[in-house]
């Protein structure tokens, strides 16, 4: 008898704690979900404008394209539109002004 009470209780336990972990799952996707879609639009924005920039002064400096270009794999990765890809196509067909400086770490510099 005591047995079928603690089985009952301990059911009933797990089974509460199995509904609240499931709503607190359900909660924690729907904010996931939130942020990277807020995360999308951020860069679409940030691409569009450099874009746009860029398209209007005639070139992209190297830098620019290079960033652009690293934003855009990071739209893909989080399921963008194909928009960003065609914005990216025609961005590299810019002129390109400048290069990309060689990195060097401040440890190796000499000066």
């Amino acid at each position: 008898m005591l047995s079928t009470v603690i089985s009952g209780l301990t059911l009933a336990v797990v089974t509460g704690l199995a509904g609240y972990l499931g709503r607190q799952l359900h909660d924690i996707r729907k904010e996931y979900s939130a942020v990277i879609s807020a995360q999308r639009s951020q860069l679409k924005a940030s691409i569009v404008r450099s874009y746009e920039e860029a398209v209007a002064r005639g070139y992209i400096t190297a830098m620019e394209l290079d960033t652009l270009n690293k934003r855009a794999d990071n739209y893909a990765l989080l399921h963008g539109d194909t928009y960003i890809e065609t914005i990216r196509a025609h961005a590299n067909t810019l002129d390109i002004h400048g290069s990309i400086p060689e990195y060097t770490h401040p440890e190796n510099h000499n000066g």
